[in-house]
């Protein structure tokens, strides 16, 4: 599955540019969503829509870097580093949430 993952407002403005994820490489780091270890990671739905507000960014922020230390592809690396950004914003703004369209 694709993904576009965005930073939108309380009332859905996007607030900077959309990450895409059309090469599916998120399918392929994302844990199982019988892996207990990951709190937000392992709940993206990619057929629908995810949502993490500024309260669950840092255990975000935690897994995605969890994830990044195994991970040694280049486009992997850069899509986890778009990723970061994306969740940076909403953790430093208010109501600003990082949303995940699954296709």
């Amino acid at each position: 599955m694709a993904y576009v993952i965005r930073v939108e407002s309380e009332r859905g403005e996007v607030r900077s540019p959309e990450v895409s994820d059309q090469e599916f490489a998120l399918n392929l780091l994302l844990p199982r969503l019988s892996d207990h270890s990951f709190a937000c990671l392992r709940f993206i739905d990619p057929y629908g829509q995810t949502v993490f507000n500024r309260m669950q960014i840092a255990t975000f922020l935690e897994e995605v870097g969890r994830i990044r230390q195994t991970e040694q592809s280049p486009e992997a690396l850069r899509l986890l580093d778009s990723i970061d950004l994306l969740a940076i914003q909403v953790r430093d703004g208010v109501h600003l949430y990082l949303k995940f369209y699954g296709d």
